[in-house]
């Protein structure tokens, strides 16, 4: 249907947590390489190796992000883990956020993007609302409902497709129930129930994959890069950077 209509399949992937070399990140440079399927790569500022950058000279397509500070829960036993809410002082949160961008920027360069993914997916709009003064252009979450606003440009495109059950046994949702995700929330643009221009985001984890869903991205990518009517998008594409 996308190619009958020439309206190509739009689509985006991002990566979380990363913070440290090790074998699974070397693993997943090298799909993004290999599959030429543009990463985006959300790294935790705070306590990040100063020779990962070593790692992506020779990778096309790896953008990096923002994943809040530290990676640390602020939040009551009684509430959802979060590191951006509001139980701490706004301008505490904020000197956290400056800094982190400051460290990525200086780290990685031009492959650094100014876009906040907060920890757990969860910040305060108390927050969200400050991001485009501290200077960032986008932000990232999960799922269709976008709590920013702006007219000036400011971004926020989500993740819409986690491959990993963390309520259960925090391993591969499986093929049919990722392909059935990932075609529902390609249907829902077609509909109209979600904007049409809103890229569908898959979201990984490169440190809790099985060898199932390493299998799973492999042939996903395969697949659709044989297909005429899906276009993968960068970071840059993404937040219109």
């Amino acid at each position: 249907m996308w190619r009958k209509d020439n309206m190509p399949a739009t689509m985006w992937w991002r990566d979380d947590d990363a913070q440290l070399p090790c074998p699974q990140l070397d693993r997943l440079i090298q799909l993004s390489d290999i599959s030429k399927t543009p990463l985006v790569l959300a790294t935790i500022p705070h306590g990040v190796d100063s020779s990962l950058p070593v790692k992506f000279k020779k990778a096309a397509n790896i953008t990096i992000v923002q994943h809040g500070w530290s990676h640390k829960n602020h939040a009551p036993v009684t509430e959802k883990k979060c590191e951006l809410g509001d139980q701490r002082a706004l301008k505490e949160v904020e000197h956290e956020l400056t800094a982190g961008a400051e460290i990525l920027k200086k780290l990685f360069g031009d492959i650094f993007l100014p876009v906040l993914v907060p920890p757990w997916n969860r910040i305060s709009i108390t927050v969200a609302d400050q991001l485009e003064n501290l200077g960032y252009l986008g932000l990232s979450t999960f799922g269709d409902k976008k709590i920013v606003q702006s007219a000036s440009g400011f971004c926020q495109a989500n993740t819409h497709v986690d491959l990993i059950n963390w309520r259960d046994d925090r391993a591969f949702i499986g093929t049919e129930n990722a392909l059935q995700k990932i075609t529902f929330h390609l249907l829902k643009r077609r509909c109209g129930d979600v904007p049409y221009l809103d890229a569908t985001g898959i979201l990984t984890h490169h440190l809790d994959h099985n060898e199932k869903l390493w299998r799973f991205l492999e042939d996903f990518f395969q697949f659709t890069a044989e297909q005429s009517a899906v276009q993968w998008q960068t970071g840059r594409k993404v937040f219109e950077a």
